[in-house]
Formats: C-alpha cells, structure tokens, sequence
C-alpha cells in the first residue's frame, strides 16, 4: 500500500508541478503522461538524496518520503484551486486519442504477458524466465544492493569497491517500491508495464503532434513498437524447410528472428529487447520522447510568423529550460538516451542556431556532468570510444543490405516519407540522422552491440514520417491494399518475436538458492563481501544485495569494468592453491559461497574450504563459509560501506601466476620485452625467455604505488645491459662489424632508414660516441615498428599468460591461433574482447593454476 501512494504521490507532484510550467504545450492527457513520468523521476532522485545522506534505504524513509511528497502535492493542488484553473480538464475525453486508446487494449496486455513470463514467476523448483534472465539478475542484484547492502555512496556490488557507474537510478526507483513493501517481482512488472504504457502515450502524443492525424499517430505508435527488421524472411524459410504445419512450427518458437547473429541480425525489437529486459530504457525513452516533443514545438514555433516573437521567444526559453533539466538527469537513468538527445540537439541547432539552445544545454550539461566526467575517464582510460564503420555489420559483403535487413522496410520507405512530408519537418528529421550515423561509424559502449540503441531514436521520428505516408497512400491516393500490406511487413518480424519470447522459459534460480540468499540477507552483515565464482546468476548478489569480489565476466566486460585483474586470483582461491589464504586476507573476504558454478565452471573441491574455514550455512548443493579465522580478524562490521582498495603488489611476483601481470602495463613492459626480442632476433618471443625477462622488468615494481615508474625505468635499464651479456644475444652479434650490426637490427625490426641515418649511425658506433645499446633502443622505440606490432604481441602475451604456452606448441601447432586473433584486433581495435576470448576459452577454464 505505501509503494502505491508513493507512486501515485509521485505521479500526482509532477503533473501538479508541469500544469504550471507547461500549461501552453501540454493538454490534460499529455499532462498525465508528463506528469508520470517527471514527477517517478524527480522524486527518485530526491529519495535517493536522502538515502545516501542517511547511509541507507528503510521503509521509515519511504513513509517520511511519501508523506512530504503528498503534502507537497496539496499544496501545488491548493495553488491550482486558487487559481480557478480547470482541474477537471486533465479527465476530459479527447477523440483525438481514441487511437492511442485502441494501441493501449492491444499492446498493454500483450506487453504485460511478456514481463509476467520474464521477469522471476515462481514455478517448479525455484523462479524462472526467459531471454531477458541476464539483464534481470543483473537489475536485481542493483535493487538489492540498494534495499539490503546499504550501497551509499554506489558502488559497483559485481566489483567492489569500483564505483557504480551504470545508471543506476531506475533500480533505485525498484528499491523505493521494494522497501515500502513490494516484491521484486511486482515492482519490476508495476514499473515497466506503467512505464511501458506512458512510453506508448508520449510517443502517440508527439506523433499527433507532427502528424496533425490520429490516425497517422496510431500508425506510427505501432510502427514504432513493432520494428524488428527483414527476419520475418527467415522465420518463412525455416518454416518451409522444418516440415511442420504453420501453426506447429509457430507455436513452437525458441528462436528471437530479430537477432540472430550468424544471418546478420543484430536490431532486436523495442519492447521484447529493449523495454523488458533493460530497465534503464523505461525511464530513458520517455524522458527522450518527451524532450523531443519539446524540440518539436520550439521548431514549429520558429517556422510560425503571427505569434508575438518576444512572447515566443520566452515561451521557448522556458520550454527549453524545463528539457534541459530532464537531459541532465538522463545519465543517471540511461546514458544512451543522454547521447542521443544530445546528437539531436547538436543537428537541430546546426540547421537552425538560436539563443534558446542555451537554456536547453545548460542544465544539461551542468547536471550531467558528475556523472559524465566519471564516465568520460573511464571510457578514455579504457579505450572504449574509437572509431569503427559498420557497426556489426562490417564484415557484411553489400552494407546497404544489412541496412536493410536489420532496419526492414520502413528504412525504403523513408524516402518517399521524407519526399512527401511537410517542409518543416523533412528538415527537423535531418537531426535525427545523427544518432543513426554515429550507430555506425564511432563506439561508445564497451559492448558494440549496445551501439545499436541509438537507432531506436531515428527510428521514433521515421515511424511518424513513414505513418504519415502510409495513411496519405491510403486515404489520398486510395491504395488501402497496398499500404495495410506495406504496414504488415514492418511489423511482422516483431510479431514473431513475441510469440518466441511467450514460449522461451526456464528455470534461472532454484528454491534452493533462494534461500542461500535468504540466510545471507539475514544473517551477514550488509556490507560483507563474498567469494563466488564468476557467474551471470548469482542469488546472493542478485536477492540478497551483497558484494562479490569478481563477477561475471560478461558482465564486467559489458560494463566497462576491469574484468581481467581480479580473474585469476578468484581461481587460485578456489584451486586452494598456496597463497590462497594470501589471497582472502589481502582482498579481505568475508564469506565464501561454494555451488554448482563453483564446481562446475572454477572446478573446485570442497575439502580445502572444509579443512580451513567454518561452515555457517549448509544445504544439499550450497554451502556458505566464514572466510574470518585467527590469522584473518577483518571485521565487515567496521568497513561502514567503504571498502578499502586492496594494495598494489609487485609485478614480478603475479608474473607467473596472473595473466593480468602481463596487461596492466603492456606499452612499457610486456611489449617492451617483445620488441626487444623482435628486433633482436627477428622472431617472435618464446615464452620461458619472455617469462624471465618480464619477471627481471617487474622487480620492486608495485604499478600503483609512489615511485613505481621510475623503478620501472630502472629495471629496464638494467634488462638492457644483461640484454646484450646474453648468450644467444653474443652469439649472434659479437663477432659482426658494427654496420652488420645496424643492419641486421633494421631487418628483424621491418625498418628502413635513410642512407643518411644509417651512415651516421654506423659512425657513431665505429668512434664509440655511441653504444650498440644505444643502437638497440634506437630500434626498439620506432613508431612505425611499435605501431605495426602492437597488435601481434598484445595477442601473444594472452597465450604466454591465459593458456600458459606458445602459440604453436599443441594443439595448435602452428600460428594460425595467433594470427586470427590478431587480424580480429586489426578489424575491431577491441583489445577487451581479446582478453575475454582468452579468458571465457575451454583451454584456460580447464588449466589448473600455476604454483
């Protein structure tokens, strides 16, 4: 009861609160829909506030919380009563949306049969679901962090203590419902199937209000709904070939032909792919359809001449303002949506520049920018935003057709849309190019695939152009046939993919599980950590709101997190190897959970879990250890939610045992070693010699720690002079003139000089001005020999560290491994997805750890 008043309390202060700011723009039924959505997202935020001043999030919170939010509201309602303003106006039925009304009977109990199905049912043995099951553990362990982990400030529970840099404010918005005393189930299903419906109203709202036609806005709403590209071809195909009846074949659907990847189908659709599983974009496509219903009107205003310009243009500023304010809360909600709205901004205010851009940036950016700056860091850091054309249709024969299969018909039908649309808004659906061009041409998620987001905001604007045609094909040039048939085949794709979403099932957590997390929600600390193996379904981290030390690495790696540093510790742990126990005092672990994953994935055995640690929580295939024994007393009663960093460790002691030792300074020391084996000796190092030379480069060294990079220039240099002491190195140089010398250096390093350089090299050399180590480095440094085996050896040192031999020793045998991993990186200039490759590799998951 009190997460309904909350919600409606919510609603109620929002539409109160835009009924006086906007009450020129918005009539009754838009100002519900706003009001919704504005009103859940303010109050988020304001809880949240709260929350993180407090240190927590209770239900005595959450009753302070809704009562302030109700009087605020009377207290707006009071000013609205005073003001003799038509509160009645909000309940008048408007004809004008007996089309949104039709789209709502249809697609809300349809959207609801997909969240019930998805999101956790109980059934047979614990709770299930279907493709959204990732998403979901990964939303509800968010929720959980919130509502029983006590995660103020945020940070990242799949991670700790890196701080939480998703947008996390939807699964807040969960956690305020959960802890007035909803479940998760129902506060996840509420939520979207509310949100979901406001989403459908805004759109409608926004294509009316460019369309000028119900019946076009009705159109558009279900196109824009129902995209989902040229599968619809496939699913036929694979019909014809299965031998099944039609009705056989499509009631037994476990296939999404919205994204099939080995046919180059990679758009999925709104509603099954987007608005089920991730949570962020309930809140981020409203948000933006409601800012675009603002650019909308800015637009057509400045194409309006018998207005009062002065008196336009404050209306605009202010209208302007009020956008400015929602985009910059968007990164805390979605951040896709932040990028898009911006992208259109900046391609409005190029085609037409005017002062009130300035009331919208503003506030978006200054809002914003706490959040983005945390953001720009690490996707720098990372290497994250490049460069790439073709999104993951790159390596597609003929683009254009995987434009088209994947963006379907209304993509064709865009042209003729545009060509007949009013002036006025064929140049207003110019900006919305962007978001699609940038799709295709620059990476800003870790995860390409989550690229394809922005095109869904194209795709809003498109749907209304590609409306208006297919109703003025219809009623004007009367061809009802051909237009209802042009309009099935934008939708038939999607169609399809909710009845294989209504059918995909099964079982993500058992009851037994459940009540794992049960105990630990009820009987350890909130901000305790647990040792678990890396897994996308986790029940404590997902119901019982506690922190792991390292989670999944699809997760991570999607992300954006540093999914590599902590992996092969989590394994030696689990191993029981020697400096296992090392290794839960220095990352200071509470608790350890050993299941199914734990044996299955990580290959693990009890006994040494047995032998060392109390057991506080056993059942048939879970048990739950106290990592705190005499030599380890850390107390997660004494962290107060701040866990601490664990402290650099030297790199020559992780050379043998982590692969990430390898990594974590590969420019200056891994590929150091390479090139000066490369130039050398002409070949690509063997990796007991890369091993010895890495192990001399990262004594003392402690990356992280003051003063470790001039220790690491130190041990280079001192690599450097045993470099040329040793006996392969004697061998093949000592007895050779100093211009054999140059010259066999530049031939294994690929470098050509000009006769000059190589002269005066030479003669340097010959009257002792300078030394062959000199010489040596001289080669090692190049730009275009570092740039042209970067690639090469970033690969190599995967093999040197993850599968712990060379790359054609068995059973490869050759450099075919090798060579296909780096033509990969060539093409993609991914170098995580390398790393992951490596690590999520059968080979690796089956070694056991190094001594």
């Amino acid at each position: 009861m009190l997460a309904i008043l909350f919600l409606i309390g919510s609603a109620v202060l929002g539409v109160c609160f835009l009924r006086r700011l906007m009450r020129d723009l918005l009539d009754g039924v838009e100002q519900i829909l706003w009001g919704v959505v504005a009103g859940w997202t303010l109050t988020t935020v304001g809880v949240y506030l709260l929350a993180r001043c407090l240190g927590e999030l209770t239900s005595k919170l959450m009753i302070a919380a809704t009562i302030a939010v109700w009087i605020f509201s009377a207290i707006l309602i009071a000013f609205e009563v005073r003001r003799r303003s038509r509160a009645s106006s909000l309940l008048v039925w408007q004809e004008k949306y007996l089309g949104l009304a039709l789209v709502l009977i249809i697609f809300t109990p349809v959207y609801f049969r997909l969240l019930s199905l998805q999101v956790f049912p109980h059934g047979e043995g614990g709770i299930y679901s279907g493709s959204a099951d990732n998403d979901l553990a990964f939303h509800a362990a968010l929720t959980s962090s919130f509502v029983y982990g006590k995660n103020f400030p945020p940070a990242y529970p799949l991670l700790q203590p890196e701080p939480l840099l998703y947008p996390y404010m939807p699964d807040f918005h969960a956690a305020l419902l959960v802890a007035s005393g909803l479940s998760m189930r129902a506060a996840f299903i509420l939520v979207a199937l509310i949100l979901g419906a406001a989403t459908a109203g805004l759109f409608y709202s926004l294509a009316l209000r460019i369309s000028r036609s119900p019946r076009a806005a009705t159109m558009a709403t279900v196109l824009f709904l129902l995209n989902g590209g040229l599968g619809f071809i496939y699913f036929f195909r694979d019909w014809w070939q299965s031998n099944q009846s039609f009705f056989a074949f499509f009631n037994s659907l476990h296939t999404n032909y919205a994204k099939i990847s080995e046919r180059g189908l990679h758009w999925t659709n709104l509603v099954a792919d987007m608005m089920v599983p991730q949570r962020t974009s309930l809140f981020g496509l409203p948000l933006a359809l409601m800012i675009f219903a603002v650019f909308a009107s800015v637009w057509q205003r400045g194409h309006e001449v018998n207005e009062d310009k002065k008196e336009n243009a404050t209306r605009s500023f202010m209208l302007m303002l009020v956008a400015g304010v929602l985009a910059g809360l968007l990164p805390l909600f979605h951040t896709h949506t932040y990028i898009a709205v911006g992208l259109v901004s900046v391609g409005l205010f190029a085609l037409r520049p005017r002062r009130e851009w300035l009331a919208f940036w503003t506030p978006a950016v200054l809002i914003a920018a706490p959040q983005l700056s945390a953001l720009s860091t690490r996707a720098s850091g990372g290497g994250i935003v490049h460069l790439f054309f073709g999104w993951l249709g790159h390596d597609q024969g003929f683009f254009p057709l995987y434009l088209l299969r994947n963006l379907g018909l209304p993509l064709l039908l865009a042209i003729p849309a545009w060509w007949t649309a009013p002036r006025v808004w064929r140049k207003f659906y110019l900006a919305f190019l962007l978001p699609l061009a940038v799709t295709f041409v620059v990476v800003i998620s870790p995860s390409l695939y989550d690229n394809g987001k922005l095109i869904y905001y194209w795709h809003a604007l498109n749907s209304v152009l590609v409306a208006m045609f297919l109703v003025n094909l219809a009623r004007v040039h009367r061809q009802r046939v051909l237009a209802s048939l042009l309009a099935i085949l934008c939708v038939a794709t999607a169609l399809i993919v909710f009845r294989s979403d209504t059918i995909t099932s099964a079982r993500v957590f058992t009851d037994e599980d459940l009540n794992a997390a049960a105990f630990a929600r009820d009987h350890t600390a909130p901000h305790s950590l647990f040792l678990t193996a890396p897994t996308l379904r986790q029940p404590v981290l997902s119901f019982a709101g506690r922190s792991v030390l390292s989670s999944a690495t699809a997760w991570l790696w999607s992300h954006g997190y540093e999914f590599r540093e902590r992996d092969a510790d989590v394994r030696r742990i689990y191993a029981g190897a020697g400096d296992a126990l090392d290794l839960l005092r220095y990352y200071q672990v509470d608790y350890i959970y050993f299941g199914d994953a734990e044996r299955s994935d990580l290959k693990a055995s009890p006994a040494f879990f047995d032998q060392n640690f109390t057991v506080v929580y056993r059942s048939p295939s879970i048990t739950i250890y106290d990592a705190h024994n005499s030599s380890n007393p850390i107390s997660p009663d004494d962290r107060y939610g701040a866990f601490n960093k664990p402290a650099p460790r030297e790199l020559a002691s992780r050379v043998e045992r982590d692969p990430f030792a390898l990594i974590v300074d590969f420019p200056h020391t891994s590929f150091f070693v390479y090139r000066l084996y490369k130039a050398s000796f002409g070949g690509i190092p063997r990796r007991k010699d890369f091993m010895s030379a890495m192990s001399l480069l990262g004594r003392n060294v402690f990356i992280g720690a003051a003063g470790w990079q001039p220790q690491r220039e130190i041990n280079r240099s001192a690599l450097l002079n045993d470099w040329l002491n040793i006996p392969a190195f004697k061998q093949l140089y000592d007895g050779k003139s100093n211009a054999d010398f140059v010259d066999s250096l530049l031939r294994n390093a690929g470098i050509e000089w000009t006769a000059g350089d190589r002269y005066l090299w030479i003669k340097n050399l010959d009257s002792g001005s300078q030394s062959r180590q000199a010489a040596l480095i001289k080669i090692v440094e190049d730009k275009d020999f570092y740039a042209r085996e970067f690639n090469t050896a970033y690969v190599l040192i995967h093999y040197f560290g993850y599968l712990r031999r060379n790359p054609d020793d068995a059973p490869d045998f050759d450099l075919q491994g090798l060579n296909f991993w780096r033509d990969r990186l060539d093409e993609w200039g991914d170098y995580r997805i390398v790393s992951r490759a490596f690590i999520e590799s059968t080979e690796y998951k089956d070694l056991k750890p190094a001594p």
